[in-house]
């Protein structure tokens, strides 16, 4: 990129664009002309496309400093808080990561640990709820979270009792759950802050 010319990108869509309005516009241009037709000066035109500039620019500007004082929060609070909820997530999936034959102990016992870690997110995002100012969209977002907590709850829980009571008869429940939380995780990463 250093070994091109400074001048030759802006040259090359100056000159895509002009090839787009000869295409687009260029017979009525050409008949306008032939007709003695008038054309606005190169200096209107640049007038015309500063001051277009100066309100477009003037327009992001006031959006900026509105959204900026619309997000008047504790965001150090609420970053700290998210990053304790990714590490419990994160520990609590660790039963997912378990070899095939372990211990049925060992699942159970990170079961349990995993709804404990659940239910740890549960409080941190209603203290999040909490923070003053916490617009309206991260509120939202946060219950949306508690519900795939919820989900997650329900799911370890059938993974304890499957085990316990060697049977797979919470097998459909438990898909179903499955199935809810990839549209949670779905709807969560679309819609993240």
């Amino acid at each position: 990129m250093d070994k091109i010319p400074n001048v030759l990108i802006p040259d090359i869509y100056t000159g895509i664009i002009h090839l787009i309005v000869e295409k687009i516009q260029g017979k009525e241009l050409k008949a306008h002309k032939e007709n003695k037709g008038e054309f606005y000066s190169g200096w209107k035109a640049t007038g015309v496309g500063a001051l277009s500039l100066i309100v477009i620019s003037a327009g992001l500007f006031g959006y900026v400093l509105a959204m900026e004082s619309s997000y008047n929060f504790d965001t150090e609070t609420y970053n700290n808080k998210i990053a304790l909820f990714t590490i419990n997530e994160n520990e609590a999936l660790q039963v997912f990561s378990l070899p095939p034959t372990p211990e049925e102990d060992a699942y159970i016992q990170e079961y349990r640990n995993g709804i404990f870690k659940w239910k740890e997110n549960i409080a941190i995002l209603e203290r999040i709820n909490k923070i003053e100012n916490l617009p309206q969209e991260y509120i939202d977002h946060n219950e949306k979270l508690i519900e795939y907590c919820n989900l997650r709850i329900k799911q370890f829980e059938n993974g304890i009792k499957a085990i316990s009571d060697h049977t797979d008869k919470y097998d459909n429940e438990t898909m179903q759950i499955v199935d809810r939380i990839n549209e949670m995780i779905n709807e969560l990463t679309q819609n993240s802050l």
